[in-house]
């Protein structure tokens, strides 16, 4: 079983670390493989594949290497932008995604909604952004990860900072 990151690279990189310590196989999907070299090189357990999460293409070419590999892929953390969803809709369909799959969704307070269906057919979480209040600044890359963090180790949504919506 494995577990598929989609945007992990970035504000999210600490996360991405501690999970690959947990996981069995994870496959990283980015446009920087640069930005992964550190957590392939010391994880045999890592896969990069090159990924762009704006074109509908790359998810195409994500479903047919998971059903090619026949990977089977338990959790999905993924953070991207909502008008790109409709291609995430999509991979799940192709890589025949079942209701033991657990999504985790990061998405800022502008983000639009997902689908209601997603929630009747999986286990979803949303990792809901807000902004850190109490300092009056947008959250830390650490805040972020720590937040992925809770919802996946603990199976349950949660909000980060104050949200607004």
């Amino acid at each position: 079983m494995a577990t598929l990151i989609i945007g992990g690279s970035g504000m999210l990189l600490q996360a991405t670390q501690e999970i690959i310590n947990v996981e069995n196989q994870v496959l990283l999907c980015s446009r920087d493989k640069n930005k992964y070299k550190n957590l392939l090189n010391n994880h045999d357990s890592a896969k990069f594949l090159q990924f762009d999460f704006s074109d509908a293409n790359d998810f195409k070419k994500l479903g047919n290497y998971i059903n090619d590999e026949k990977i089977n892929i338990i959790n999905i953390i993924i953070w991207i932008h909502s008008s790109y969803y409709k291609y995430f809709y999509e991979l799940l369909e192709n890589i025949k995604a079942d209701e033991n799959t657990s999504i985790y969704l990061c998405k800022g307070n502008s983000s639009m909604n997902l689908d209601n269906s997603l929630f009747e057919k999986y286990k979803v979480h949303i990792i809901k952004l807000g902004y850190n209040d109490i300092d009056n600044r947008w959250l830390t890359h650490e805040e972020i990860s720590n937040g992925v963090l809770e919802s996946f180790r603990n199976k349950k949504s949660v909000h980060v900072g104050h949200v607004t919506r």
